[in-house]
C-alpha cells in the first residue's frame, strides 16, 4: 500500500512503545504479515482487516478504504454472531449465574436476547 501517511513519531516514547510503533510501521510498510485487497490492508493469518488500533500505534494515519473494510467487517461478523444466536447452554448458563448471580437477567449486546438466570 503506497498511499499510506506516516506521521511523525512523538519523542519522549517509552522504548517498549518506540519499539511497537518502529516494529508496526514496518510491517505497515510491506511486512510478510499481511497482503492488500481493494486499498486495505488485511491479516494473513485470519484474514481479517488491520484494526485502526494499529495504525494507531504506528503513528499512521487510517486510510478510508482501511476504515471501509473495517466498517464492513464488523458488520458481517455481527450479523454471523446474530444469525447463530441460539439459547446458552446448560455449561454457558451456569458459567453466567456465577459471574453475575441467580436472579440477574443478562442481555446479548448484539442480538438483544434477554436470558433470565
Amino acid at each position: 500500500m503506497n498511499d499510506l501517511t506516516f506521521l511523525p513519531v512523538p519523542s519522549g516514547l517509552s522504548r517498549s512503545r518506540a519499539r511497537e510503533a518502529s516494529g508496526n510501521r514496518e510491517e505497515l510498510r510491506g511486512g510478510a504479515l499481511h497482503y492488500e485487497r481493494a486499498g486495505a490492508l488485511f491479516w494473513r493469518s485470519n484474514h481479517a482487516p488491520i484494526p485502526a488500533s494499529y495504525f494507531d500505534a504506528a503513528f499512521v494515519e487510517l486510510p478510508s478504504a482501511q476504515a471501509s473494510a473495517l466498517r464492513d467487517y464488523t458488520l458481517a461478523v455481527v450479523a454471523s454472531a446474530r444469525a447463530a444466536d441460539g439459547a446458552p447452554s446448560a455449561e454457558q448458563l451456569a458459567e453466567m449465574r456465577a459471574a453475575f448471580g441467580t436472579g440477574t437477567t443478562v442481555v446479548n449486546v448484539l442480538t438483544g436476547r434477554r436470558t433470565s438466570l
